[in-house]
């Protein structure tokens, strides 16, 4: 028997480009403590996960999740420890290995991009419809590297204090 969690902080905002940057990688941080803590030290799921985003259209939106499979017995104790795992960013910010290995990957990952056809064609499609600047891609590992712990604890402090809906689907009887 599997169940399936899912922790949803959700709202309307104001877009900026930055919170959005930070966000999405408090969700990678997130992740990475999550995975540590609900895999490798309670063995309670074989993955786990957490992403966010901001959005501008239709309008100001954030959306931040966490989600994991497990089982039934298991849902309450990996709850809190996922809610933990929120509090003790919120509380103390990222660590300095854990923003760096961020930072690593999401350059990697832009340095890949920047080889693909379909990267480029959705850039500049996104920079038209979302009246996005285009220098933003080539500027893209100085955003990256600007980011701080602060700007990731005090988007998380921002838009995940304020309560979360809870999902959780469990078996059948």
């Amino acid at each position: 028997p599997k169940s399936s969690v899912r922790i949803i902080y959700q709202g309307e905002t104001t877009y900026d480009k930055d919170e959005a940057h930070a966000i999405k990688s408090l969700g990678e941080i997130l992740s990475i403590k999550l995975i540590e803590k609900l895999r490798e030290e309670e063995s309670g799921v074989y993955g786990v996960g957490a992403q966010g985003r901001i959005q501008k259209i239709p309008y100001g939106w954030f959306n931040f999740s966490i989600s994991f499979p497990c089982g039934p017995e298991n849902v309450d104790k990996l709850k809190v420890s996922a809610i933990g795992e929120v509090s003790t960013i919120i509380k103390n910010g990222p660590t300095d290995k854990d923003l760096a290995k961020i930072k690593e990957a999401q350059i990697l990952k832009r340095k890949q991009q920047l080889k693909q056809n379909k990267f480029w064609l959705n850039s500049l499609r996104n920079a038209d419809f979302y009246d996005n600047d285009m220098a933003r891609v080539f500027n893209y590992e100085e955003d990256i590297n600007k980011l701080t712990k602060k700007d990731v604890q005090d988007v998380a402090k921002k838009y995940l204090s304020d309560g979360y809906i809870l999902c959780i689907h469990n078996p059948e009887k």
